[in-house]
């Protein structure tokens, strides 16, 4: 169930946890994880009626279903970045996918680093989504398994 007033009225969304949610092209019956303390898109992504969204921190175990989107609400140094990857994005489903949201500009050099880095956890190639706030950017998931038996 949405609740009124939580997009713009030319249905952008208003709300970080809808801005990503949206990149991610999500269903209402996916399993997304918020990378972090995400208390507020938690919120966010209930009150647009996704029921199977839950915060988690990389390091702690993840339960139940494998998630179908991986949210991430602050790029941060390559080194949290790589935390979080190594974390819950291995449990991301094949052909899943992750959003970035980064704060940052986009320089070259960052998106190369971030494209590389998502290589090395088995994502595909960063994709720039347009949008009015901030930056999102977001990568596939490869299924490896496919990768090797092709091989």
């Amino acid at each position: 169930m949405r609740t009124a007033n939580i997009d713009e009225p030319d249905g952008r969304p208003r709300n970080l946890g809808g801005l990503l949610a949206t990149a991610a092209g999500a269903k209402s019956s996916d399993h997304l994880v918020i990378a972090g303390g995400g208390v507020e898109l938690l919120i966010d992504l209930m009150h647009r009626g996704f029921a199977n969204a839950v915060c988690a921190y990389p390091g702690h175990p993840l339960v139940g279903e494998d998630p179908d989107v991986l949210l991430i609400p602050d790029a941060g140094s390559p080194g949290e970045l790589a935390n979080i990857l190594a974390g819950l994005g291995r449990r991301l489903h094949a052909a899943g996918v992750a959003v970035i949201y980064d704060r940052r500009l986009p320089t070259r050099e960052r998106l190369a680093t971030l494209d590389r880095l998502l290589a090395a956890y088995g994502f595909g190639a960063l994709v720039p989504v347009k949008c009015a706030q901030g930056h999102v950017l977001k990568s596939l998931k490869l299924d490896t398994r496919a990768l090797v038996a092709a091989a």
